[in-house]
């Protein structure tokens, strides 16, 4: 689950959940021109990029915990 201020939503107020998903897959969130709040996407984007940071550095730390417990 991310904190995000805002996500991604039409002139009507419908989420566009299409954005957000193509976001985290890292593909170009597509046509917004129909966003009612098209400065989310910025804010939506760092959170996003902080969770895969997150995500990474927990890998990495459970393979590194691995490897040492295999060790012994």
């Amino acid at each position: 689950m991310l904190h995000v201020t805002a996500i991604p939503r039409t002139h009507n107020g419908k989420a566009m959940r299409q954005v957000v998903q193509r976001l985290f897959l890292g593909k170009f969130p597509g046509d917004v021109s129909e966003m009612s709040n098209p400065e989310c996407l910025i804010d939506l984007q760092s959170a996003i990029e902080g969770w895969r940071a997150q995500v990474v550095q927990e890998r990495d730390e459970i393979r590194k915990s691995t490897r040492l417990n295999s060790s012994h």
